[in-house]
């Protein structure tokens, strides 16, 4: 997922993309862990996205 600035920069490299671990999780994995912390509200504020 790569985008040349330079035309020819990129001659001759290759490879593969892969999501690093940890980018992907599980809600409920989220929230079990959570749950090991003292309660707290949790706020959705108008500049976050999720």
């Amino acid at each position: 997922m790569v985008k040349e600035l330079q035309s020819g920069y990129l001659t001759g490299i290759t490879g593969t993309f892969q999501d690093p671990d940890g980018y992907l999780v599980d809600d409920a994995e989220v929230e079990k862990f959570d749950a090991a912390f003292p309660s707290k509200e949790k706020k959705k504020l108008p500049w976050q996205l999720a």
